[in-house]
């Protein structure tokens, strides 16, 4: 073989090897920017889920305060109407918690889902328990006097395993990665 055939076979291995240097270069950006993606995509979905859970968690503990109030305290001199108008306004309260549990259904884990089911059905059971208990005559300080104290606490034992349930799914590894 002569220099101008050694040089062409030079040239031609050079242009090879640039060739396969080049394509794992790029196949090893392209996995590195998959990995990316993944890392900001789950980073993304983790934060999307803690301001539900925040959102449901806080409105949760409002509603159960102020019902609370109502049940214990604020309906001392109201009228009846004005006690069922704060009643209504605890049930469009419970739409909402109701709002942001589909929200967690859709993106959460099962067990967060049913926790927070458990919370909005027992905030739903405590203002039943208070209309099927007010009267025209009886609807001051019905607290004690009901069942609202009890489901009450049912609900606070529900709202206290929603955030514990939540925590933990938001600590998983699994949720992480």
């Amino acid at each position: 073989m002569d220099a101008g055939g050694v040089a062409i076979v030079g040239a031609v291995a050079g242009l090879v090897g640039a060739v396969i240097g080049a394509a794992g270069s790029v196949g090893a950006a392209a996995m590195t920017g998959r990995r990316a993606d993944r890392s900001q995509h789950a980073h993304w979905r983790r934060q999307t889920r803690r301001e539900t859970y925040a959102a449901f968690a806080t409105a949760a503990n409002s509603f159960l305060d102020d019902l609370l109030a109502l049940t214990t305290y604020k309906a001392t001199g109201m009228t009846y109407v004005e006690f069922m108008a704060e009643c209504q306004e605890l049930w469009e309260r419970v739409k909402m918690l109701y709002g942001l549990q589909v929200s967690i259904e859709l993106d959460g884990p099962a067990e967060v889902a049913e926790a927070a089911r458990q919370v909005t059905s027992a905030c739903a059971r405590l203002v039943a328990d208070i209309l099927a208990a007010a009267s025209p005559d009886q609807y001051v300080a019905m607290y004690n006097t009901t069942e609202v104290g009890s489901t009450h606490a049912d609900a606070e034992a529900a709202h206290r395993a929603f955030r514990v349930s939540a925590r933990e799914a938001l600590d998983s590894p699994s949720e992480a990665s």
